[in-house]
């Protein structure tokens, strides 16, 4: 007796074989629509990921940088004054761990005299501070006077486990160094510092020097993620670092698009449709119906699966524009900085060659003169060139140390804009002969340090604006607090300007940097100029930079 057929006239067998094929099709139609946007998801995830290793690799370069060259300017001042006394010691040294928080040992050394100071930061043994300065640097010898290049490193591992990072400036002139300025940081934190970051953002990241991994932030959940990681190389001064940085976890989400997980899904039920109708085409006459039905079944997907595709392909057009805006806003604001860089550097040039330049050549002048006075056997003539050549060489130090203080004053940052600002307009108008009148109210007390500086920076630019455009002898900066809100009036009774261009022509792009500063912290700044003279007026708000400063 033959076996009863199933209901639908299939064997068991041939349902085994049908639905393998369903699946095979399911895998098949998945991986043809799943695969291209698996790829470019890949592609784009390491895009984002390279152009934060190379961000990261540039701010690190840039603090770096930044460390050395003000070291060695420190150095030279240091060289150019003579020997400092103790309390002068002390006094810039504190200063330099304010302005270095990762700084925990700092060491003058000077060649000529052969005075050594050192101070290390407040917390560190004076036993401990000692064995790191002589580990971290050997007795000065005459190849290191010779080595007039700032360096950095190599690096020195601590008994504790810690590493530290050495940085010299030598100063001098010629082919000789007359002092070092030495220091040694605490590598992760200045490292963490520096990458705070990109580290907020999400990412993970090891600094290696060679083989060995000097510095690593990590997430927990990110430690199998780092196969997105790119490395981005980093020599500078003696040092050779490589970064790698690799999205979070949660990042990794956030950079990921849906698509992929779609094409899945719509490729295995286009594949599973497609199997059906190519099984359900074997029986189309007893099953015409039913075909008809499926058809329709999968007409109507397609069609929300192509609608839903285009609502995700416009919302992904519309992100493009949007980053594609932000990186010309971004453009636009990286060359008004260059512009702001280049007229500031302008500026100091001209100081240096309309004063210091000046007095070094009259110098140069006295010592030939001083020379042709020997050779006649004149000495009590040299004496007195001599004399007068000192007391230039004087007024030029007197000149840059001035000149290093209006760049940034110390000032400013110990004591506050209440002390600052009558110190830097008392010596502007005896350097310009320009009457400025201060109205700064009493006990305005100390202001988040952000405030300060954009102050202080818009009152530098406004007087200078004063002595060079406007005519006017006489000028008034006034400063008045309100309960959130600090405010600045500069006036002067000058021939005035356009204020609609006067920003973007005639006055350069003091005027910008002015306004862009004031914006950066949410402020606003507006001009009035006419016949009359010009006013400039700048609002800042106190209530968005944290608890910082202390109530009037």
């Amino acid at each position: 007796m033959a076996p009863a057929r199933p209901l639908d006239g299939r064997m068991p067998l041939e349902r085994l074989l049908l639905g393998l094929a369903f699946a095979l099709a399911a895998l098949a139609g998945s991986f043809v629509l799943w695969d291209p946007l698996a790829v470019d998801e890949r592609a784009h995830v390491q895009r984002i990921t390279r152009h934060a290793a190379e961000a990261a690799r540039a701010g690190l370069e840039g603090e770096l940088r930044s460390l050395l060259g003000a070291q060695t300017l420190l150095a030279r001042s240091w060289a150019e004054s003579g020997p400092l006394t103790h309390t002068e010691w002390e006094y810039e040294a504190k200063l330099f761990f304010e302005n270095h928080p990762g700084c925990l040992i700092v060491e003058w050394l000077d060649f000529r005299s052969g005075v050594r100071r050192r101070r290390s930061r407040e917390g560190l043994g004076q036993q401990e501070a000692d064995a790191l300065a002589s580990q971290a640097w050997p007795l000065p010898t005459e190849q290191a006077r010779a080595e007039l290049e700032p360096t950095l490193g190599p690096l020195l591992l601590l008994p504790d486990g810690r590493a530290v990072l050495r940085a010299g400036a030598p100063a001098g002139h010629g082919e000789s160094a007359d002092g070092q300025l030495r220091a040694i940081f605490d590598l992760e934190a200045t490292l963490r510092r520096s990458l705070s970051v990109h580290q907020r953002l999400g990412y993970s990241i090891l600094v290696h020097e060679g083989e060995q991994v000097i510095f690593q932030s990590l997430d927990p959940e990110s430690r199998d993620e780092m196969k997105w990681g790119e490395e981005s190389a980093l020599r500078l001064a003696g040092i050779e670092w490589r970064l790698r940085i690799a999205p979070s976890q949660a990042l990794l989400e956030d950079m990921r698009s849906p698509l992929p997980e779609l094409a899945l899904v719509l490729g295995g039920l286009l594949g599973v449709l497609g199997a059906f109708a190519a099984g359900r085409a074997r029986n189309a006459q007893r099953n015409s119906i039913a075909l008809k039905q499926a058809r329709d079944e999968v007409a109507r997907r397609v069609t929300d699966r192509t609608a839903e595709l285009e609502r995700v392909n416009r919302k992904l057009r519309a992100e493009v524009q949007e980053r594609t805006n932000a990186e010309q806003s971004l453009r636009n604001l990286s060359t008004r900085l260059l512009k702001l860089q280049d007229e500031e550097r302008r500026r100091i040039a001209r100081e240096l060659h309309d004063s210091t330049s000046q007095i070094l050549a009259a110098v140069g002048v006295g010592l030939e003169r001083a020379r042709r006075s020997l050779q006649r056997g004149d000495v009590a003539d040299a004496e007195g060139v001599l004399l007068e050549n000192g007391d230039l060489v004087g007024q030029v130090t007197r000149e840059i140390r001035t000149l290093s203080f209006l760049l940034h004053p110390p000032v400013l940052d110990d004591l506050g804009l209440e002390y600052a600002l009558p110190w830097y307009v008392k010596g502007f108008s005896r350097r310009s002969g320009i009457a400025v009148s201060v109205d700064v109210p009493r006990e305005m007390g100390r202001l988040p340090a952000e405030v300060e500086l954009t102050l202080y920076r818009t009152i530098q630019e406004a007087l200078a604006n004063v002595r060079h455009h406007s005519g006017s002898r006489n000028a008034s900066v006034a400063l008045k607090r309100e309960r959130d809100t600090i405010r600045l009036e500069i006036a002067d009774s000058g021939r005035g300007f356009d204020a609609a261009v006067g920003g973007a022509g005639a006055l350069g792009v003091g005027i910008a940097g002015m306004r862009e500063r004031a914006r950066q912290l949410g402020g606003a700044m507006e001009i009035e100029s006419g016949a009359g003279g010009t006013t400039i007026r700048v609002a800042l708000p106190l209530k968005n930079h944290g608890s910082a400063w202390t109530a009037a």
